[in-house]
């Protein structure tokens, strides 16, 4: 005679039910297991934000691109006057 446990292992049901619930767990593991207390701006898992360097690096664009109008516009006023 076997016993109810025995049977329950051997049936189909419960290594699917091991199988899903292992699986999920593995891939639950990245979600749960990230320190949240040190994460920056735009680098969590699921963040809808840019990223701090990605705004810094458009910053550093938008002055780049306002000093060079500046310059543009100083050398044609200064050709204009000459």
């Amino acid at each position: 005679m076997s016993s109810p446990i025995q049977k329950i292992i051997r049936s189909e049901n419960f290594k699917v039910f091991i199988g899903v619930t292992l699986s999920l767990g593995i891939c639950a593991i990245p979600v749960f297991g990230s320190n949240k207390s040190n994460q920056r701006k735009g680098h969590d898992l699921f963040s809808q934000e840019k990223p701090e360097a990605v705004d810094a690096r458009q910053e550093e664009l938008v002055k780049e691109s306002v000093r060079r109008r500046q310059l543009l516009l100083e050398q044609s006023a200064g050709t204009k006057t000459k």
